[in-house]
């Protein structure tokens, strides 16, 4: 993982594993300007298989963008990958279509599109998890089905997989990764 804020970057860890080397530290906190962690691309990254990314947010609703990124490979206009985010204000997505705030919203590649049945609740904590099995795709809010969507295929992208930022926008909020 290589820490990002916009400007300049980290030095890049080439483990498989980060260690947290301060155990008080049980999240991070984006500014929803220029925040995020950047994961460089792996080419065995096993989307291909059945996977499951999880995570705890507490978003900071404050509708000034489409979009809250959690995580995206969807950067410098490529959207050849997953997106995961928090609708930020009502809009029209040009393959889910019409949005609300507070939604989860899930991407694959720009053919696949999915909203969670429900709204989070803004500032306060919520367990998302995004399941990916090989012919369905779930969300699970709170540990409940929230959506889910046929999986044809999860597309492989060579991208870099980012937290907390996706093509300029930002996550405003904390994410327990």
């Amino acid at each position: 993982a290589t820490p990002f804020d916009g400007e300049a970057s980290g030095t890049p860890v080439t483990s498989q594993s980060v260690t947290i080397q301060d155990p008080t530290c049980f999240s991070l906190d984006f500014d929803g300007v220029d925040d995020a962690v950047r994961v460089i691309a792996l080419a065995d990254f096993p989307w291909a298989r059945p996977f499951t990314i999880e995570t705890w947010a507490y978003w900071y609703d404050n509708r000034t963008q489409d979009i809250e990124p959690l995580l995206s490979q969807w950067n410098n206009g490529d959207p050849s990958g997953l997106q995961v985010s928090i609708v930020g204000r009502d809009h029209t997505d040009p393959v889910c279509g019409s949005v609300f705030a507070g939604e989860v919203l899930v991407r694959l590649a720009d053919t696949m599109c999915m909203t969670s049945s429900e709204a989070l609740t803004a500032d306060a904590w919520t367990h998302i998890a995004v399941v990916a099995l090989p012919t369905q795709v779930r969300i699970f809010i709170d540990g409940s089905t929230a959506g889910g969507m046929p999986n044809s295929d999860v597309p492989s992208s060579s991208a870099d997989l980012r937290f907390g930022e996706q093509d300029g926008a930002a996550f405003g909020g904390q994410i327990s990764l």
